[in-house]
């Protein structure tokens, strides 16, 4: 006797199917008989002579007895995810993880046997672990039991969600669900950047210079300071665009926060061809007295030039 209830995969069976039993003995010799199977998927078979099959001495201790019946057997869901893995020797490792469904089914939800492996751009692999996923009857995530990985030596988080809570509204739900539509990633998200080449400079209204890379990353390098003074007024001109203190203008100095953070207390823009400086009015006003002043001159010259060419003409008259 049996039972099918016991048997791994069986997803369902038909009471009043037959089983088809063989007695086979260690000669090779069968004998074949025939048992139903009832509502609650036992099968016996009862007072059926198999003396045919006794070894010389009587025995039985080598006969072999089989089973087979027809069911509708369950194939475990799969599903995979694949994910790229920045790696701090900048290469671009991948994240496998493959998920089969355990058999046999729950009543209610479903637990998911995972494989997670880490290989580098030639295939070898980096990090394994394994663990398993459990959903409940909502399809709600409740449980996760993967191992830890690395990448390079760098740990590998994984965030499949938050576990479900009947008392935090969308727990369970906000990650990896479990759902009879086919698997895929609707969205993922992963820190870490991929490797690059400096490709240029540039400068924030902070002051802040930045190294800018061919993979969209940008890292600060230095900062140019802005000093401020008491008076501006009061700097001694060296020539061109230099100035230094005096004790008129005070000593230089940087604004500070209160937590003591320094910041310049003005914008800088970067890429940016800065305006003339002077007063428009008063350099008109200038130009029109220098050019009054060339007028003067000039006619003074020609004033003396007719005195001279009269004295010439007077004296050779």
């Amino acid at each position: 006797k049996g039972t099918l209830t016991d048997t791994p995969q069986l997803e369902k069976y038909t009471a009043g199917t037959l089983v088809n039993i063989t007695f086979t003995s260690e000669a090779g010799n069968m004998l074949k008989a025939q048992a139903r199977i009832q509502d609650d998927g036992s099968y016996e078979l009862n007072d059926f002579d198999v003396s045919t099959l006794a070894d010389e001495g009587g025995g039985y201790e080598s006969l072999q007895v089989s089973a087979i019946t027809q069911g509708l057997v369950a194939k475990p869901s799969t599903a995979k995810f694949v994910a790229g893995l920045h790696s701090a020797s900048g290469f671009e490792n991948t994240l496998t993880i493959n998920l089969e469904r355990e058999l046999p089914n729950l009543p209610e939800g479903a637990n998911w046997l995972m494989d997670a492996t880490i290989t580098d751009p030639d295939g070898n692999v980096l990090s394994q672990a394994s663990g398993a996923l459990s959903f409940n009857g909502f399809g709600a995530l409740i449980g996760n039991t993967l191992g830890p990985l690395s990448n390079e030596g760098a740990p590998v988080n994984i965030d499949f969600g938050s576990l479900y809570n009947p008392d935090v509204p969308n727990s369970g739900f906000d990650g990896i669900v479990m759902s009879e539509r086919a698997s895929g990633i609707d969205s993922q998200q992963k820190d870490g950047h991929a490797d690059g080449l400096f490709k240029a400079y540039a400068t924030s209204e902070d002051g802040t210079i930045l190294a800018v890379f061919d993979n969209g990353m940008q890292a600060a390098v230095a900062r140019v300071p802005l000093f401020h003074f008491q008076n501006d007024q009061g700097l001694f001109s060296e020539g061109g665009v230099y100035f230094s203190p005096t004790a008129n203008s005070g000593k230089a100095f940087m604004y500070a926060k209160e937590d003591g953070r320094l910041y310049n207390g003005s914008v800088i823009k970067s890429h940016m061809l800065e305006t003339s400086n002077v007063d428009l009015n008063r350099e008109m006003t200038m130009l029109i007295v220098q050019q009054r002043a060339y007028e003067a001159s000039a006619k003074s010259i020609s004033t003396s030039d007719q005195m001279l060419q009269r004295a010439i003409n007077m004296k050779n008259g």
